[in-house]
């Protein structure tokens, strides 16, 4: 689910907030966030682990939404104990770009949140 709260205006630059949420099924590729056009942002992919038992977990960051492949991983085969949480470093990523997330459980939860600012085309 991608989904713009909030917009404010700084100096001349409208800027935005994004946010994807997803809870996967296990062992699924599921899409948490698609840039929306004429658009970049930077964000932070924040990831939590709901059940009683560790999970793994994948992060790819597929150019212009197209299919997945192995160069497309900037996390692969994360860890992350019961119950806990954790977030990547801050990303930025270009119009179209599509964070796809992958859990050995389905009790994991992921979010993005992200500033969308207009895509300079000069």
């Amino acid at each position: 689910m991608t989904t713009p709260v909030t917009q404010t205006r700084i100096g001349q630059v409208r800027r935005t907030r994004g946010i994807g949420q997803v809870a996967p099924n296990a062992t699924t590729d599921t899409d948490l966030y698609t840039v929306p056009l004429k658009r970049i942002c930077r964000g932070r992919v924040l990831m939590c682990e709901r059940g009683g038992a560790a999970a793994t977990y994948r992060i790819a960051v597929r150019e212009d939404g197209e299919a997945i492949g192995n160069e497309d991983y900037i996390e692969l085969g994360g860890n992350l104990p019961a119950n806990t949480d954790y977030h990547t470093e801050e990303l930025l990523l270009d119009e179209t770009d599509v964070i796809t997330v992958w859990a050995s459980t389905a009790d994991m939860s992921f979010t993005f949140l992200c500033e969308l600012e207009p895509k300079d085309t000069t």
